[in-house]
């Protein structure tokens, strides 16, 4: 029976419960027992640890999780901490869970969550903690902008996050008053060096979100006599409408200005209206986006007496 003890503790930071315990056959007598003779050592409520084990960050963490129960992990600035991040996390104790109205372990920060699923949720170092992506996001909730913007410019240098990821906590669980959401939303807008096709994706979720008309992406436009002109990033043949997106580019200096100058009369020439938006106003400011470009196929529709904007 040992040996199945020792088994738990060596997985666990020479950590232990009484419900694992018990699940090996053990009665409440028993682990009483192992109390009392002091083979094993309350070290919160229902959760015990091998006796002459240096304490340890990484200890009190894992302890933390199994005492809050099934399903918290490791969150805010101590899952900051823990993926190492740079900011001011490290040494704070800080667990997100569902069952926190049944315990909340003396020395812990605790937050209830019901949305932790397995999405979010992996492990380092064998202890269970949220992922960079939500960790960004609820990170926004208990620091300032700054400190976020520390920890989200690190994540993405050191690959820990990616664009795709970030984007998708955010749609996945952006709601009205949820901490942390405007944060991560301004941190993101900010950011520039983001890949053409992660904004051409935004625009294509901010098309759905406000169910504006659906455009052709990548659309090819050509000339009277059947020569490339262009590809446009999302056109409204019909309303002879053009949106470009403004992503990373490799092109710089005066040659990248000359050839987009040139390129947008050529587009002009063909009888289009260009409008152009950044990541930031996409990402950002997607409310105010979506109302001008809402507004600008009504113009275009009444100027050229189209009905669709197909």
């Amino acid at each position: 029976m040992d040996e199945r003890i020792y088994e738990f503790t060596r997985r666990q930071h020479s950590l232990v419960t009484r419900e694992q315990l018990l699940s090996l056959g053990l009665t409440d007598r028993q682990v009483d027992y192992l109390l009392q003779s002091g083979r094993l050592r309350r070290f919160h409520r229902g959760v015990y640890v091998l006796p002459g084990v240096a304490a340890s960050w990484h200890q009190r963490l894992m302890a933390a999780c199994l005492a809050v129960g099934a399903g918290a992990a490791v969150s805010h600035r101590a899952a900051a901490a823990l993926w190492g991040l740079d900011g001011p996390f490290r040494g704070l104790i800080e667990v997100a869970g569902e069952r926190l109205d049944e315990t909340r372990p003396k020395g812990v920060i605790t937050h209830r969550s019901t949305d932790l699923g397995p999405a979010y949720v992996t492990e380092r170092l064998g202890i269970p903690v949220t992922s960079p992506a939500r960790t960004l996001l609820d990170l926004g909730a208990v620091t300032s902008q700054a400190v976020l913007d520390r920890a989200l410019d690190d994540a993405l240098a050191r690959g820990l996050a990616e664009w795709e990821d970030l984007l998708a906590v955010l749609a996945e669980l952006a709601r009205r008053g949820r901490r942390g959401v405007g944060k991560l939303r301004r941190s993101l807008a900010e950011r520039t060096g983001v890949p053409e096709s992660v904004l051409e994706a935004e625009f294509q979720r901010l098309i759905r979100r406000f169910n504006l008309p659906e455009p052709v992406y990548q659309y090819e436009l050509f000339d009277e006599s059947g020569e490339f002109v262009a590809r446009i990033d999302a056109a409204y043949p019909a309303l002879r409408l053009a949106v470009e997106l403004d992503g990373a580019s490799t092109r710089v200096g005066r040659h990248a200005l000359f050839y987009d100058t040139d390129r947008q009369n050529r587009i002009v020439a063909q009888g289009f209206l260009p409008i152009r938006y950044t990541w930031k106003a996409i990402v950002g400011l997607p409310e105010k986006t979506a109302s001008e470009l809402q507004r600008a196929i009504g113009r275009r529709r009444s100027e050229l007496g189209v009905a669709t904007a197909a």
